[in-house]
């Protein structure tokens, strides 16, 4: 098993002054690895890779959105995660938002598995999965998320269809997606406002981006 002290090393900056966010990273990690070895989950091996690429990214991402949200006095009672997979980035809004009912759609069978082994191991209350293909207005949400699981090209029609009047498409965005993303927008109807959120990986010095979109 990979050592997840080198993990927990990576992403201390962030849980130092929080112990339950320590474990649930070590909880999510120690499982995900277990689960690795019957159903592909992630492709990156190298456990600094894990940590930025995966953890951090999506703790930033998350904490970012979240302050975004706050200041803008949006309040997002329910969030819609496409292709959770592995749970990224979506571990992480009960850390900032508790409260809030988060649904991982996964349509595969044994990642919807390895998720609702997580929730359960972990004790969170507020996260559902359901094992099922999101299609174009097959739900209604107040904010929609996915990390990989739906091309660039299509996700903001797709986000859009989706979420209620008022609701929120985030798109998590690197800097070569986010030319395509520039692009996609302008054709994308029913947009009441459109903001762009950015943060560096500390390890890399990546750039990543969030596409906000609200919808009229």
């Amino acid at each position: 098993m990979k050592n997840v002290e080198i993990i927990l090393k990576c992403f201390n900056d962030y849980a130092s002054d929080s112990e339950t966010l320590r474990e649930q990273v070590r909880l999510h990690f120690e499982l995900l690895m277990k689960w690795q070895r019957i159903v592909n989950l992630i492709g990156l091996t190298k456990e600094e890779e894990i940590a930025e690429f995966l953890y951090i990214d999506s703790f930033l991402a998350i904490k970012n959105l979240c302050e975004f949200l706050s200041l803008r006095g949006m309040s997002i009672p329910e969030v819609a995660d496409i292709g959770s997979g592995a749970g990224f980035p979506s571990i992480f809004w009960s850390f900032f938002m508790p409260d809030i009912r988060i649904i991982l759609y996964e349509p595969k069978r044994k990642k919807a598995n390895f998720l609702r082994d997580f929730i359960h191991l972990a004790g969170i209350k507020n996260y559902e999965v359901k094992e099922m293909m999101v299609k174009k207005e097959s739900i209604l949400t107040h904010l929609i998320i996915s990390k990989a699981a739906i091309n660039i090209n299509d996700w903001p029609r797709f986000g859009i269809s989706n979420v209620r009047r008022q609701g929120v498409v985030v798109s998590l965005l690197t800097e070569e997606t986010i030319k395509i993303y520039s692009k996609t927008i302008e054709k994308t109807p029913r947009i009441r406002d459109s903001v762009i959120l950015k943060y560096t990986l500390p390890l890399s010095n990546q750039e990543r981006f969030i596409g906000v979109l609200i919808k009229k």
